[in-house]
Parts: C-alpha cells; sequence; structure tokens
C-alpha cells in the first residue's frame, strides 16, 4: 500500500487533510506559482496543482518512497475578472476586502493526485462563489487585526471571523473555500484504492453495484474518463496556399472538425479566417475565439492556452500552411497538452515535406527534415556540405525549406558546392495550381540551371557515398551558376 504525502506546508490543507484519518507526510513542492500571462484563475489553479503534485512526486521518488502525492492551489477572482490573490501584507488585504464589498468572489481550487512515477492519475477544480456584505473601514480593520489572514486568498479566512463578512457561499464542496476539496479528494483516493474508510467506492450497502466513480457536482476534472473531461486538442492541417480550395486537398471528417469547433489557436488571425471562412464554419466568425501562437509569443504565455481545453471545449491548433507543430511554433502548445494530460487528435491534411519526398524519387525509408538553413551565404555553403556529407554516410535524404524571396540563392549555393552525383529535388507550390518537381544529379542540373519562383518550395537532397567520401572535405566552393533571369554581380 502506497503511503500518502500532502505536497503543500499550507497548515490550513494539512488540518483538512486530517479529517479523513489517514496517515500521511508532508512535502514543500518546488514550484514557481507565479500565473501566466493570459491564463484564467481556474487554468493557473489546475496548472500548479498538478506541478505541485508531480514536483512531491518526484521528490518522494528520489527517496525511495512508493506514494500517492497530493498537490493542491487556489486562486481568486473578483466578478470572474479581477485575479486576487494572497494579501501578504495588511495594506493589501485592506484593499482586497474594500474592493470585495458588496460584490462577489469566485474561487477555483484545484487538487490533483501523483503516483510515484510522477503521472498525474486524477485531477479536478471545485469552483466556489462568495458573495460578501457591504463592509466598511472599521470593519475591515477589526476583522484583519484579530484575524491577520495576509497568507489566505482573497482576505477572507472562512475557517474564523472571515466567515462574518460573508452574506452567502455557493459551492459543492464546503471545504474547498479553506483550500483542499475533501469531497473531490476523498473520491479520487477511493479510485486510487486508498479509501479513507472500508468499503467507500467498493459497492452500496443494499449489495447493488455502485455506479461509476466520478467527481462532485459542478467539479472540472482532467481525470480520463470522468463526467467533465478537458477538451481535445485537433491538430488541423491548412492548404499550402491562399488560392487552394479547402475541400479540394483536406478530408470530409477535418473540415466536418473545423465546422464544429469555436476555439482555436493560430499562428495569425487574419489568415486564420479567411482559412475559416472558406473552409466552412458552424459559427458566424465573429462568435469564434481565436488566440494568437507565434514566433513572438514568449514561452511563458503557452501553458494559458490550455485554459479551453482545461476547462472541457475542444481547441483547433493551425498553422499558416500545412501542417501545424512541423516547422511550425505550435509544437509547443502540442508539448503542454501532452503535460496537462490533454488528447491530441491530428487530423488528415497536406503535409509539403511528404508531398515532396513523395515526388523526389529520393529515400523514402530513411530521411530527415531539418527546417532553414543559414541565411548568410557562406554559412550556408558549408551547411549544406555538412548535410550532404550527413547523407552520404547514412544513405538518408535530407529535406530543407527556404524563405521564398531566397529560393534562388538556395539553389545557386547548392549547385556551386555539392557533388555532382549528389541527387537534389526541388518541390515548388506543391498542390498549387503552378505546382512543379523536378530531381536530377546535381551535375544535370548544372547544365540547365532553373529559375525557382518565389513560392513555397522544398529542397531535398540524397548524396552518393562514393563521390562524396572521395571529394576533400575542404575543396572550394564551385562558382554558382546563374539561373535564368538572374545576373552575376
Amino acid at each position: 500500500m502506497p503511503e500518502l504525502i500532502l505536497a503543500s506546508t499550507s497548515p490550513y490543507r494539512r488540518e483538512l487533510l486530517q479529517r479523513l484519518g489517514l496517515p500521511f507526510d508532508v512535502l514543500s513542492p518546488e514550484v514557481d506559482e507565479q500565473p501566466q500571462p493570459g491564463e484564467s484563475p481556474r487554468a493557473t489553479a489546475l496548472r500548479l496543482a498538478r506541478a505541485k503534485a508531480s514536483s512531491g512526486a518526484a521528490m518522494a521518488a528520489a527517496a525511495g518512497r512508493d506514494a500517492l502525492v497530493i498537490g493542491s492551489d487556489q486562486t481568486a477572482s473578483l466578478d470572474g475578472s479581477t485575479v486576487v490573490g494572497k494579501p501578504g501584507s495588511h495594506a493589501r488585504a485592506r484593499a482586497q476586502l474594500l474592493a470585495a464589498s458588496g460584490r462577489t468572489m469566485h474561487f477555483h481550487t484545484a487538487f490533483a493526485l501523483a503516483g510515484s512515477d510522477g503521472r498525474i492519475i486524477d485531477a479536478g477544480e471545485v469552483p466556489t462563489r462568495v458573495r460578501f456584505r457591504m463592509l466598511d473601514e472599521a470593519t475591515v480593520d477589526a476583522y484583519l487585526h484579530a484575524e491577520r489572514p495576509y497568507d489566505c486568498a482573497g482576505s477572507a479566512k472562512a475557517e474564523g471571523l472571515g466567515l462574518t463578512l460573508i452574506e452567502a457561499v455557493e459551492s459543492p464542496d464546503p471545504t474547498a473555500l479553506i483550500g483542499l476539496p475533501l469531497i473531490a479528494v476523498t473520491s479520487a483516493l477511493c479510485r486510487a484504492g486508498l479509501p479513507p474508510l472500508p468499503g467507500l467506492g467498493a459497492g452500496r450497502p443494499d449489495g447493488r453495484r455502485s455506479e461509476p466513480a466520478t467527481t462532485a457536482p459542478g467539479v472540472l476534472s482532467t481525470r480520463p474518463g470522468a463526467l467533465h473531461r478537458p477538451g481535445t486538442l485537433h491538430l488541423i492541417p491548412t492548404p499550402l496556399g491562399a488560392d487552394s480550395n479547402p475541400s479540394r486537398v483536406l478530408p470530409a471528417d477535418t473540415l466536418a472538425t473545423v465546422a464544429r469547433l469555436r476555439h482555436f489557436v493560430v499562428e495569425n488571425a487574419k489568415t486564420a479566417r479567411a482559412f475559416l471562412k472558406a473552409a466552412g464554419t458552424g459559427l458566424p466568425l465573429q462568435a469564434l475565439q481565436l488566440a494568437e501562437l507565434n514566433v513572438h509569443t514568449p514561452p511563458a504565455a503557452i501553458a494559458g492556452l490550455l485554459a479551453p481545453l482545461l476547462a472541457g471545449e475542444d481547441v483547433g491548433l493551425l498553422s499558416e500552411a500545412g501542417c501545424p507543430a512541423v516547422a511550425d511554433p505550435g509544437a509547443a502548445l502540442v508539448a503542454a497538452a501532452h503535460d496537462a494530460g490533454i488528447p491530441v487528435v491530428p487530423q488528415v491534411g497536406p503535409s509539403a515535406v511528404l508531398l515532396a519526398l513523395m515526388a523526389s524519387g529520393l529515400n523514402g525509408q530513411r530521411f530527415s527534415f531539418v527546417g532553414y538553413l543559414p541565411a548568410q551565404a557562406d554559412a550556408r555553403i558549408a551547411r549544406l556540405r555538412d548535410l550532404e556529407r550527413r547523407s552520404a554516410s547514412g544513405d538518408e535524404t535530407i529535406l530543407w525549406i527556404e524563405t521564398p524571396y531566397r529560393n534562388q540563392q538556395m539553389l545557386d549555393s547548392a549547385l556551386g558546392c555539392l557533388s555532382g552525383e549528389t541527387r537534389l529535388a526541388v518541390a515548388s507550390e506543391l498542390t498549387l495550381g503552378a505546382e512543379s518537381v523536378s530531381s536530377h544529379r546535381v551535375a544535370e542540373w548544372r547544365r540547365r540551371p532553373p529559375a525557382i519562383p518565389r513560392e513555397p518550395t522544398v529542397f531535398a537532397l540524397l548524396a552518393d557515398r562514393a563521390s562524396v567520401s572521395a571529394a576533400p572535405s575542404s575543396q572550394p566552393a564551385r562558382r554558382p551558376v546563374p539561373g535564368r533571369g538572374s545576373r552575376r554581380r
């Protein structure tokens, strides 16, 4: 039987867990509790509860302990918008309570249960609405001097005199407001095989089979199979060009997914709306929720993009063109979704990299995509030579892309420095009206150098082992062969 550990030094959570009568130990988790930019209070509470449980599990595992670890966190907001934290001082607590006078404060109390392997096996959030009485300065000051609740989110210490400041409380779990939702935690412990009382969760006193365990009413759970599941992150490919008809390159199932979603994470909102309009949606465009994720998005903001998913909403991830998360910043969101236990489903659609590989005639059994090559000419040539040697040593196809306006420079560099026996493929405007794919040995390319359009293009090479290994690695670059329409300088 694993031991029970509470990953929290909060005396309030310790006192609450003691009510269950189970022996437990306490650890102090190593977690940065700062909220992420754009993150909702509920998402913050869930993320931190999971992080604390995982941190405590890692500490237990390092000590060789077999344990179930509870993590918990609570956030608060006024009227569902203004985030209210722990005051830390008399002045801030006073300001919080005077701001709450006659208003409703929303508390989000989350918990998570982790095993010794660090895997989150249960998690949920219990919402609580607290309506405050009309408060004057004298009442607030008297309360603060009596309770000193400077470590309580919202400054309302409900287990003490803070209850006198409250007009009404709405919550499915009376312990949630204090800091640990014991009803939901009890259900989680029963599911994990550690019930506080014998027989809990095993059956009903009348001998009838118990209904499948779920969280308490109103609890947002991220446990797989729970009543309130997290949403699914759908990875939705888009056409490889703005003029492409989505119905020509996307299957019906992908288009049906697009039509039913109302939350999207996109690289660029303007182009995403153009795609969604062409693909067809079940809601007016102005009713859709679009959040941007691109090269300018700080890593700290990515966790906040999970909020709709943690609230049970399905979300579509869109790239500017082709498959999201491939040469695309969306990969960071996919990784965060996996870490949060959110299902990820890739939808079917065009991939320029795979289409180019298919049409290249190069080795499709062993290949690598290396993204962009250096923009500076000397560094680009050095990188091309390195990739050629790598291809030769492993019989490996190497694919890469370039910014369209540098396509011709890329080809000129490749023809100037690669071995004549290396096969080079150039695939432009795939799936579009002017699509072209050419694949030849470099020597043949030199005899008939082409001009490449300033359009999305994928390059690929497959080196000949004998010719590359025989050539000295320090050979000077050949004079670039100009393409049609180019000028020597």
